[in-house]
C-alpha cells in the first residue's frame, strides 16, 4: 500500500507552505512550495521556493507504526 499525504501549513510570521508527499514501504517523498509572508516579503514579492524531496525510513514505512488504540 501507499500512503499519500498533503495540506498546508502556516509558520507563524514566515510562510504559508503547501506539501503533498507519497510514502511506500521505507521510502518517502514529495514536494513542497512555501511563499513568504515574513516582513522579507518587500524583497521576494512574496515568492518562495519549491522542494523536492526523498526519505528512507531505517525504522520502516507507515505499515510498521503501530495503530492507536
Amino acid at each position: 500500500p501507499i500512503a499519500r499525504y498533503g495540506g498546508i501549513y502556516y509558520r507563524y510570521n514566515d510562510a504559508i507552505v503547501a506539501r503533498f508527499q507519497f510514502e511506500y514501504r521505507e521510502f518517502m517523498t514529495g514536494f513542497s512550495y512555501d511563499m513568504n509572508v515574513s516582513r522579507f516579503k518587500a524583497a521576494t514579492g512574496m515568492f518562495g521556493g519549491m522542494e523536492f524531496f526523498l526519505r528512507y525510513n531505517i525504522v520502516g514505512g507507515f505499515q510498521n507504526r503501530k495503530k492507536l488504540q
